[in-house]
């Protein structure tokens, strides 16, 4: 196999980068609660275009994209059976062809994850100046635009430098820097809590990769933007996450050292969840009233979201076996289904190019699908 990862042309690029801005109109992005219509278009036609142009080279694309649509035909004919609702029956199913169609090649999947990298890190950075900001200067100051996306249930203001929140977090005030009131940063997402899934996500796909480089800078900023988001589930994700990848990655040398890690890991996520300081479990139900409304509310429904969590834990395990780089993708698998129980973030075009992740420049390489 050629390692070597092919440059796109310009209108390739350009392509790709059309399919990432389409993506900010489509759950779980903010946009995407009045504006789909532009995003799936936009995402279409951009990968209609890289689908004829460039030819179909991703390791095991054809096992592994029949696995993926077998399990989201199970998702359409359950979604459709509990709700009856034909139109988000069929998105799925149109999601997962028009993904496929964008990642059936390498080098456009190795572009679209190196330019979505990209965008995170500059928003990371934005929201690390936006809560500098605001320490100092107040959450006034820096508004822009109060309200500039309102539906009936979501509102969403903006900030200086782009930061969009209309959720404060109180830190107490005799804490040295960070005392006071300060934005949950959502960084266009549709709630904070969808943030950690996707950020997490791309701290293995870093860790794992032999082509990027200043792996410790770039970890060490996503774990900032995290914590900026304030979420329950964050640290939750981020420890759980090292359990299931140790765990994934010595599972042929199974070990008393290797249980005792994971099981530390796995306290340490339930233990971060429940009585982390200022964001945890614990402390919200504590802060407000809203805030133990809101917690209950996602603990209580989770009966109408634990089937697609099922289903996707299933078929990332089957998948597994096609990818190259077994042990992120396992994670990241247990990244969205986790994530997915208290924010509804799988099936949607974002978590779908997840599941579609690959390496073939990873430790784990193989030779190419003939």
């Amino acid at each position: 196999m050629n390692n070597r990862i092919n440059h796109l042309t310009f209108a390739q690029k350009l392509a790709v980068i059309i399919a990432l801005i389409s993506l900010l109109f489509l759950r779980p992005y903010a946009f995407g609660l009045v504006y789909s219509i532009v995003g799936y278009i936009l995402l279409l036609f951009s990968s209609i275009y890289l689908y004829i142009t460039k030819p179909q080279t991703s390791y095991n694309h054809r096992k592994i994209g029949k696995i993926i649509l077998v399990f989201y035909l199970i998702n359409s004919a359950i979604d459709f059976y509990m709700f009856l609702d034909l139109y988000h029956a069929f998105i799925s199913l149109f999601v997962f062809f028009v993904i496929y169609m964008l990642l059936s090649n390498e080098d456009v999947r190795y572009y679209l994850f190196k330019y979505y990298r990209t965008i995170v890190q500059i928003f990371i950075i934005l929201a690390i100046i936006n809560f500098y900001m605001v320490s100092i200067y107040g959450i006034d100051s820096q508004l822009i635009a109060k309200d500039f996306i309102k539906t009936d249930n979501y509102e969403y203001s903006l900030y200086f430098p782009f930061a969009s929140s209309n959720n404060l977090w109180f830190f107490p005030d005799d804490i040295p820097l960070i005392g006071g009131v300060h934005l949950r940063q959502y960084f266009f997402f549709v709630e904070p809590g969808m943030v950690p899934p996707f950020f997490i996500s791309l701290i293995f796909i870093i860790f794992a990769s032999n082509t990027i480089i200043h792996k410790a800078l770039k970890i060490v900023l996503i774990i900032v933007g995290v914590f900026l988001t304030m979420s329950t589930g964050g640290p939750l994700l981020l420890f759980f996450s090292l359990a299931v990848y140790y765990f994934f990655s010595r599972k042929r040398k199974l070990s008393l050292t290797t249980l005792v890690f994971v099981m530390s890991f796995v306290f340490v996520s339930y233990y971060s969840y429940n009585y982390m300081p200022f964001f945890g479990r614990q402390a919200k139900m504590e802060m407000s009233v809203s805030q133990a409304e809101s917690i209950e509310t996602h603990e209580n429904i989770l009966s109408f979201v634990i089937y697609q969590t099922i289903v996707i834990a299933i078929m990332s395990l089957i998948l597994m076996r096609y990818k190259c780089s077994k042990n992120v993708f396992i994670t990241i698998g247990s990244l969205l289904c986790l994530g997915n129980l208290s924010n509804y973030i799988l099936f949607t075009p974002l978590a779908t190019i997840f599941l579609f992740w690959d390496d073939m420049n990873s430790r784990n390489i193989k030779k190419s699908e003939t």
